[in-house]
């Protein structure tokens, strides 16, 4: 059943890189030829900066820090330390890796796109430098996903599990995305490129380490149980 699982989570793995960087390579281009604006990032960005309560907006501001560098490289270097016994050096750096990949490319494609953030009568939170994509929707994204894949992969017991991982990390990454917008410092598409970016890297580099990883140990399950 390993095996299999296994084999599911590279083609899916194949699919989700192509269809990531298909979205990345749209929005990059949409934001070089409209200089920057979009009528769609336009009609979100004012709806959820007019309209969100200011209450919950404060909540965003402690959200939003769990797509910050620092926090998410901590918390990556936290869950190598935890899952090395479990899946081998390889695996366990994946999030630490992905993480890190993640935010190079990040930065260089702001330099290249050079898209201007939201008028800064938008801001509710500190920004600085060029807005597409969003580096906090890349971090969180690479990181979870990463994560996301070697408990799913070589962790998790039963399909109950892995679909719970799936929803708690999908959950996670929208939530700091939608945070970058209610705050007013990004723009939607800056998210979702963030989100295909950080993604897409993540799930291709699982496709080089769990190659090469170790395989699993293998675990007697008990008798009338079996793992789906």
């Amino acid at each position: 059943m390993q095996g299999y699982r296994g084999r599911q989570a590279v083609v899916a793995s194949l699919a989700g890189v192509g269809l990531c960087a298909g979205v990345l390579a749209a929005l990059s281009t949409l934001a070089l030829r409209h200089g920057g604006r979009l009528s769609v990032d336009d009609r979100i960005a004012r709806y959820a900066v007019l309209r969100w309560p200011t209450g919950l907006r404060s909540v965003s501001a402690g959200v939003t820090l769990l797509g910050s560098f620092g926090v998410t490289f901590a918390l990556a270097t936290v869950a190598a330390v935890l899952l090395v016994p479990r899946v081998g050096w390889a695996l366990a750096l994946l999030p630490l890796i992905a993480l890190n990949v993640a935010a190079i490319v990040s930065r260089y494609m702001k330099r290249w796109v050079a898209r201007p953030r939201p008028p800064t009568w938008m801001h509710h939170a500190s920004s600085s430098g060029y807005s597409f994509p969003s580096g906090h929707s890349t971090h969180a994204a690479s990181f979870l996903t990463a994560l996301a894949l070697v408990i799913a992969v070589r962790l998790a017991r039963n399909r109950r599990q892995r679909q719970g991982t799936v929803l708690v990390v999908s959950l996670c990454i929208v939530l700091v995305g939608a945070t970058r917008v209610i705050l007013g410092v990004h723009w939607f598409t800056d998210v979702v490129g963030g989100w295909a970016l950080g993604i897409g890297v993540a799930l291709a580099l699982f496709l080089v380490v769990n190659r090469f990883a170790p395989p699993p140990a293998r675990q007697s399950s008990r008798p009338g149980r079996p793992s789906d």
